[in-house]
């Protein structure tokens, strides 16, 4: 983006130039010297320094005929030519064949013709125009400039290059205001170099604070951020700051952000998104997304919060995360940790899941459930005091549920399958608990029925430790580890106020679903 300030520079410095001939007016040191300054002391002159032939033509209005070898002279400008004519009187020059306008020691002009008229003080190069200012080049066709309306234009495709820097930009026309200071880019504006590239069909920049205004649709590729997508914008090249909205588009790498409005500080590697901000990392599967997000680019940490959603693709299905905020960080050896805070829900496939807090990290691939968790699979519904559960394979291969843990599952309309301990470890084959493992104050309670046919008994089990397998949701075998006390009652005869084990609690109400997670699955669905 620096490359603006050099082109504007160059640009401005030759309209001053096409303007440099126009006789301007000092300023009076006092208002008492204004009034007794003479015509010709409040005009610059324009010296005729040179020419091979010099006649004065009375059919073209009384002009100066100039041939071979013409300089003229204006301050510290001076324009040579092979032929022209110069108008005394209407402050006018109409030069013609190699012109070459020098003005200081770095900036030339160089055209096929120069036609200004101090009264109108109107300025026109035309024909092979080339515009140099050290190592800055531009060239094009036609190039207006004027100095009552302080606009400066030029039309028929203009090329400008910096041979240092190695950057092109080209443009069919250019305008610049100086009243405003703001110089405009359009049709067909492309900003190159060896490293970036900006395509778009309109380009403001503004010279006073130096900032680039993206007013059009915009792309712009650079090999350290990616790709930029947007139709309205800004890019302050004084202090690399930048602000995007309408839903722009950022690309880099393996990541893809976006959002209504963006902010990004490139010094800082800091980024503020703001409306359904989406940020996807197409190498992990993941995708956070919310009404607010903060990213620290160069710690690799990310915070989304305000209706704050993870997401994450598996083969099979997707993993839904919900919480009021959610926090992720990558560390030196590309490993992250999220973590998850307040009111968290989470969905995947027949798992399902709430807690008030969650922290999962790649170095031991545990996810950690703190404060009330609750777990739903399949039929069974998991709750203790802390849980974890282990992902191997993008898959969950072990749940461990530490003090108060139980298990209970709905055995239809006659109560409730439970399975109740200190700590409860559940162990997962193709996302089904296929055992469970019960260690410290064991109970069981389950009913028993054949296949097909109502429920005739209720077997209920004391033991401290107890391995139970199950198979599509149903207790197939149990065993005991030490001594246990077991009974089977006939369903009629169980007491019905002990059907449930102390503490028991079913959380159906509490129960996550699709629905709390409709506003990213739409998202994904509708832009995605």
């Amino acid at each position: 983006m620096d490359l603006f300030r050099k082109i504007v520079f160059l640009i401005l410095v030759s309209f001053v130039a096409a303007d440099a001939f126009a006789q301007k007016k000092p300023s009076p040191k006092n208002k008492k010297d204004s009034p007794k300054t003479t015509r010709t002391q409040q005009r610059a002159k324009i010296e005729i320094l040179q020419a091979n032939v010099a006649k004065f033509d009375t059919a073209y209005s009384e002009a100066h005929r100039l041939i071979g070898n013409v300089i003229f002279k204006h301050e510290n400008m001076l324009m040579f030519c092979d032929s022209a004519r110069f108008y005394e009187k209407e402050s006018r020059i109409k030069a013609y064949g190699h012109i070459h306008v020098q003005q200081g020691d770095t900036l030339n002009v160089y055209a096929d013709s120069l036609d200004y008229n101090g009264n109108t003080k109107l300025a026109k190069l035309r024909g092979h125009i080339r515009m140099v200012e050290k190592d800055l080049v531009m060239t094009c066709d036609s190039v207006d400039f004027d100095a009552k309306k302080s606009i400066g234009v030029y039309k028929g495709g203009a090329t400008i290059t910096s041979a240092k820097n190695k950057n092109t930009l080209t443009s069919q026309t250019g305008y610049y205001h100086s009243k405003t200071k703001d110089f405009y880019f359009k049709d067909n504006v492309v900003l190159k170099n060896a490293d970036s590239e900006l395509r778009t069909d309109t380009l403001r920049y503004n010279v006073g604070n130096e900032t680039a205004y993206f007013i059009a649709a915009t792309k712009i590729t650079t090999k350290d951020t990616g790709e930029i997508t947007t139709t309205l914008g800004w890019f302050d090249t004084r202090k690399d700051q930048s602000a995007f909205y309408n839903r722009s588009l950022l690309k880099k790498k393996e990541k893809t952000i976006t959002a209504d409005t963006i902010l990004y500080d490139q010094r800082k590697g800091i980024g503020n998104l703001y409306g359904k901000a989406w940020m996807y990392d197409t190498t992990d599967k993941v995708g956070l997304f919310g009404n607010y997000a903060f990213y620290n680019e160069k710690k690799e940490e990310v915070l989304i919060t305000r209706n704050a959603y993870m997401v994450r693709k598996f083969t099979k299905d997707t993993f839904y995360l919900k919480a009021d905020t959610i926090f992720s960080v990558r560390d030196t050896n590309d490993l992250t940790t999220v973590k998850a805070y307040n009111h968290v829900k989470f969905y995947k496939g027949d798992l399902l899941g709430k807690a008030d807090s969650l922290i999962y990290s790649d170095h031991d691939s545990l996810i950690k459930f703190f404060r009330d968790p609750a777990l739903w699979q399949d039929k069974n519904q998991l709750t203790g005091d802390f849980m974890q559960a282990r992902i191997i394979d993008n898959k969950i291969n072990q749940i461990t549920i530490i003090n108060n843990s139980f298990i209970i599952s709905k055995a239809d309309t006659a109560g409730f399958n439970q399975v109740k301990g200190r700590n409860i470890y559940a162990y997962f084959k193709d996302e089904e608990i296929t055992k469970i493992k019960v260690e410290g104050n064991g109970q069981t309670l389950y009913y028993i029925g054949e296949e097909g046919k109502a429920y005739s008994a209720i077997n209920r089990a004391d033991c401290s430790d107890l391995i139970m397998y199950t198979n599509n949701g149903k207790i197939k075998r149990i065993t005991f580890v030490y001594q246990p006390e077991a009974t089977a009652y006939p369903i009629n005869k169980y007491p019905a106020n002990e059907k449930l084990l102390k503490n028991f609690k079913w959380l159906e109400d509490q129960k996550p679903s699709e629905m709390d997670f409709k506003p990213v699955i739409d998202f994904l669905t509708n832009e995605q």
